[in-house]
């Protein structure tokens, strides 16, 4: 066998061995792939399940804290509501009382201001009364004693007497002809 025959064989017995190291390395890489591959099940099935665990624990802890909460707000809104209820007492007894004592200071106002009207009649009346006396004695100067015959209530003159105001609007339209 020459140089070039055992150049072939050695060359068929490489390619045979590079065969059978492919073969041997998917083989291996297949088993490798395939073990990690379930490494990787085992794994998220671990964390699912720790997942899980955690989660319906908060979920539980999550619970008991809404119910507390609700529990306190129910507490807090009934002592509230009871307060309230205590201080609305508390004000309307306030204002009837303020009520009543308003109304006592709406009659005893009405009274005074009844009071300052008849006592303001009354002085009106009075100086009505002197003021026709001072008329009547300003037309008895005047007029003189004779002419000026109406009484201090009457307010009116006979027909034949004129007054002088009388007298000057006719004085005034004659001049003016």
């Amino acid at each position: 066998m020459g140089v070039m025959t055992d150049d072939m064989t050695r060359l068929r017995d490489e390619i045979g061995a590079s065969r059978g190291a492919r073969r041997a390395f998917i083989t291996d890489t297949a088993d490798t792939v395939s073990q990690m591959r379930a490494r990787f099940r085992e794994a998220q099935a671990e964390m699912a399940s720790k997942t899980r665990a955690e989660r319906s624990a908060f979920v539980a802890d999550l619970q008991a804290k809404v119910g507390e909460l609700e529990e306190a707000l129910r507490s807090s809104h009934a002592e509230m509501a009871k307060e309230l209820r205590e201080a609305l007492a508390a004000s309307k007894a306030a204002v009837t009382a303020n009520e009543a004592a308003r109304q006592g200071q709406a009659t005893d106002d009405r009274a005074e201001r009844l009071a300052f009207v008849v006592d303001l009649n009354r002085k009106v009346a009075g100086m009505l009364a002197e003021f026709a006396a001072d008329l009547e004695g300003a037309r008895r100067g005047w007029l003189g004693p004779r002419r000026a015959t109406t009484t201090p209530t009457e307010t009116t003159t006979t027909p034949t007497e004129t007054t002088p105001r009388a007298a000057g609007r006719k004085g005034k339209r004659a001049r003016a002809r």
